[in-house]
């Protein structure tokens, strides 16, 4: 005896047909929002590179500006104010072009004032190891670049900004007025 089994399926073709549509509604509805965000997202990024490019060509044209500067005012001894740059960097932590820039804009100053270039290079470390010193000791807000331009004035007879740093310089002692002498 054979059996015979049948199954009707009614379907309602119209609901799904609804469902289909509605769901390509959200789908393009995504895609529109997606590249949007897509072109917010990249002019963004595309605004970071090009400030950031910008920022590092800077930088650069300033090192180069730094060594330029240096070469030029330890003319004749480059190869002793290399090894002194490179030592002062070091040994205070510093990267090379600050130390280079530290060192000529002292040395600058002192050649100007009949300095030898040897003897520049000589007393522009000693005060910008004292400023590197003095801007670490006493927690300076201009750092070792403002202590550097501090102690290069007070050389030159400026003292009101070397108190900023601890030490006072009064002109009118005798003390004073006996060591200027010598």
């Amino acid at each position: 005896m054979a059996t015979t089994a049948v199954l009707n399926l009614g379907l309602n073709t119209g609901q799904f047909d609804q469902g289909i549509k509605k769901s390509e509604k959200k789908l393009i509805g995504f895609k529109k929002t997606s590249i949007g965000v897509s072109s917010i997202v990249g002019a963004v990024l595309g605004g970071a590179i090009a400030k950031m490019s910008w920022s590092m060509i800077k930088l650069a044209s300033n090192a180069e500006e730094t060594g330029s500067k240096f070469t030029a005012v330890f003319k004749g001894i480059e190869k002793e104010s290399e090894i002194v740059a490179k030592s002062f960097a070091d040994n205070f932590g510093l990267a090379e072009t600050t130390s280079k820039d530290l060192l000529s804009s002292t040395g600058d100053l002192l050649t100007g004032f009949g300095f030898t270039t040897g003897k520049a290079l000589q007393l522009s470390h000693q005060v910008n190891s004292l400023a590197v010193d003095l801007a670490s000791f006493q927690n300076y807000s201009g750092g070792a670049k403002g202590a550097s331009q501090a102690l290069t004035k007070a050389l030159l007879g400026e003292t009101e900004s070397a108190k900023s740093l601890g030490i006072v310089i009064r002109q009118n002692t005798k003390e004073f007025k006996n060591e200027v002498a010598q």
